[in-house]
């Protein structure tokens, strides 16, 4: 056996091709996109803990994350970090963007050198896929775990954007791991270990209470398995066969993990209870608390414990905050909307997101398991962690992003090292052939749309140019391709005098670079300028083309083609007036008149089925409309797409 696990140099060698073409393609990824949507939160949110011991900011991310990412920013004396005002708690979208782009600091700086603290993560995933492949199946099949891992769509997305999803799927996998080594081997090391994990998971993501009923399931078959459990803790040595002394002894390790996780969190709150040390910012928290509805024996709980103290105030806080607000959240699938999502959202996102040659030996390795009963214990807690993971994603009612099932994904990239064992040219000649040209194929599907990762859907819905169709939000659209939108305008777009953007962001447009007449967008970026609508260039984030986030204008009613008419004419005096901007009554007559131009111009595009002209980043629409086209969309009654 130990032969078998020494590392040889051709193998070494493999592996690390793999990791570097893996690193290359996360790379081209964190230049090539833009800044997304949730990474200037975590940006200020950590660099806000770093240098001034302060979680008011996006305390639903937990800490790990936003630690890890602004550590080099931390680090460099270059980056200074503007004192938060006594509102900033929330209103932490502005101060971040204040933070990036309006204090002098090397804005790239801060958004590269957190995006490969990431890619960090991504590598240190990678060699854990690796090495449990390796130890259940062997060399061949840690090869294969690690090439699909290396040619992720998803994971290569995920490992450049500093955010928290690459992060907890580490954390998830190493969890697991080392929570089934010590079902099976129970010493110091593996306790301290589990514990450790435990904690990071615990500290990056609220989806680690997830796997609380995880440790529960695998507990239960490790407790009615027949295979003995290993105990060497101090001078304890022995096996156990008994069921009883197996629960005593894995409810012992779960409560240690419990304290660890319990001391864990509170180091890394300061040992503090409050959000923040500033005196003056105290109301701050409890307006923020007083958001929070008491409408379910959740809040409720979490409230109780605030009251008595028994965790940081920021940790609980961002736990009821995310609890609550994903239990209502706009979501679209293939035309349809909803608040309370679809129980085959995700089923359907992963079928489309991911790329068909993983799917293929996903049915190879399924039968090498038919075929192979006695492979069934090793494989037991990935089975287990996909399955109450995806339980848990198909109740849950926020259907806003594919990444929120990326933890399955190296849990199926360890279980596809099953196929590996088909590489047997002696004795399995065509199953061989058929396993490597799956693998051949597989890079190009992902290399054709790089560095656009995010973007990418497979074959099944129609590829990149028609993801818009299906998915939006961070599983397509999540602010990334304004330098991709911007690279067009430049160099490919046809010259015209007005370009209109609506943006899916949460940093305005203007801040990196692009000029252009804002559209109504997710947040209110539009400004005061006063502009009329005429053909021209208008670019749509995909996520604004699908009314996601205006519902009002997906549902039109009759009566708002009516007000539309009678505004205009009081409109007038605005656009012959030589000031560009606007304010008081004239500011929300004008507003009122941008939107519903907005809505019908998109309503205008559904109805007519206009093709986009062209799409930067696969995740930006561009229309190239003319005065002719603008004027039947504004003049003519508009029709819903939903009702």
């Amino acid at each position: 056996m130990k032969k078998n696990l020494k590392l040889g140099r051709i193998e070494i060698l493999l592996a690390a091709i793999l990791l570097l073409v893996f690193a290359y393609q996360v790379t081209l990824g964190i230049f090539g996109n833009s800044i997304t949507f949730d990474e200037p939160s975590y940006l200020a949110g950590g660099m806000n803990i770093l240098r001034n011991s302060d979680y008011r900011f996006n305390s639903e991310a937990v800490v790990i994350p936003q630690l890890i990412e602004a550590l080099p920013a931390a680090l460099s004396k270059n980056v200074s970090f503007p004192a938060p005002g006594q509102k900033s708690a929330y209103e932490q979208w502005n101060f971040a963007e204040k933070y990036i782009y309006k204090t002098g600091n090397d804005a790239d700086f801060i958004l590269y050198s957190a995006r490969f603290m990431v890619l960090l993560f991504g590598l240190f995933a990678g060699l854990a896929v690796y090495a449990w492949s390796r130890r259940l199946f062997g060399v061949k099949s840690a090869l294969v775990s690690l090439f699909f891992f290396s040619f992720s769509p998803s994971i290569l997305a995920h490992s450049g954007i500093a955010a928290s999803d690459m992060i907890t799927s580490f954390f998830f996998l190493t969890s697991l791991c080392t929570v089934w080594y010590m079902m099976e081997k129970i010493n110091l090391l593996s306790a301290l270990a589990a514990s450790l994990s435990l904690s990071m998971l615990f500290l990056s993501k609220y989806s680690a209470f997830f796997f609380i009923l995880i440790f529960i399931i695998l507990a239960a078959f490790r407790i009615f398995s027949r295979r003995p459990l290993a105990i060497d803790i101090f001078k304890i040595r022995k096996t156990i066969d008994s069921r009883a002394l197996k629960l005593f002894s894995f409810l012992c390790c779960g409560i240690v993990h419990a304290i660890v996780i319990f001391v864990m969190i509170w180091t890394f709150y300061s040992f503090r209870y409050s959000m923040t040390n500033f005196e003056t910012s105290r109301d701050v928290t409890k307006f923020l608390w007083s958001r929070i509805p008491d409408d379910s024996s959740v809040s409720r709980v979490i409230k109780f414990a605030a009251d008595k103290h028994i965790l940081p105030e920021a940790y609980l806080y961002g736990f009821v905050y995310t609890y609550t607000h994903s239990a209502n959240r706009n979501a679209f699938l293939n035309g349809s909307y909803s608040k309370n999502g679809w129980w085959y959202f995700f089923p359907y996102a992963f079928l489309v997101k991911t790329n068909p040659g993983l799917l293929v030996v996903l049915l190879f390795a399924a039968f090498v398991f038919i075929k192979r009963r006695n492979l069934f214990y090793k494989i037991i807690p990935f089975l287990i962690f996909i399955a109450v993971y995806m339980f848990f994603a198909m109740t849950g009612k926020m259907n806003i992003g594919h990444r929120h099932i990326l933890p399955i994904y190296p849990m199926l990239f360890i279980l596809v090292g099953l196929a590996g064992t088909f590489i047997d040219f002696k004795r399995k000649r065509i199953p061989s052939i058929l396993t490597l040209m799956v693998c051949a194929a597989t890079p190009f599907s992902t290399l054709s749309i790089s560095p656009h990762y995010l973007a990418y859907f497979n074959f099944i819905a129609g590829g990149p140019s028609n993801g818009y169709k299906h998915l939006v939000d961070s599983s397509l659209d999540w602010g990334q391709g304004i330098s991709s939108l911007k690279s067009y305008l430049d160099k490919d777009a046809p010259r015209r005098n007005n370009v209109y953007f609506s943006q899916f962001g949460s940093v305005p447009f203007s801040s990196l670079g692009l000029d252009a007449m804002g559209l109504p967008s997710y947040f209110p970026f539009e400004g005061r300028r006063i502009f009329n609508f005429h053909g021209g260039l208008y670019c749509i984030s995909a996520t604004m083309y699908q009314l996601v986030y205006y519902p009002e204008f997906a549902a039109w009613i009759p009566e708002a083609d009516i007000y539309y008419k009678n505004i205009y004419p009081e409109l007038k005096k605005i656009f012959e007036d030589k000031a560009h901007t606007y304010e008081g009554k004239n500011y929300r007559l004008y507003r009122n008149y941008r939107q519903l131009s907005f809505g019908k111009i998109i309503l205008y595009l559904h109805e007519t089925k206009r093709k986009p002209d062209a799409m930067p980043g696969y995740s930006i629409l561009v229309f190239d409309l003319s005065d002719d086209e603008v004027r039947n969309a504004l003049s003519s009654p508009s029709k819903p797409i939903r009702k």
